[in-house]
């Protein structure tokens, strides 16, 4: 499987998920694994600086995007794939 499918079947995953606590844990999960296996030292700083930012914002409620929205997007999305 190639790395696009793999994130394909990742932002699938997750946009069947509406538990907003849930996908911080996995969010904070897969960051821990990215520094694990990738410092998060030898990231450039402005990289660094967006994920930080992101997951400040994923703590607002008004920031998150409606599921059905995830959903039209992605069906968009898999359109532009089947050509």
């Amino acid at each position: 499987m190639s790395a696009v499918e793999v994130k394909g079947n990742f932002l699938n995953f997750l946009a069947e998920i509406e538990d907003a606590a849930l996908l911080r844990r996995m969010l904070e999960a897969c960051l821990e694994i990215a520094r694990t296996e990738h410092a998060l030292d030898e990231m450039p700083p402005e990289i660094l600086a967006d994920l930080k930012d992101a997951i400040q914002r994923s703590y607002n409620e008004e920031n998150l995007i409606p599921h059905e929205s995830i959903l039209k997007e992605r069906e968009a999305w898999l359109k532009t794939l089947r050509g």
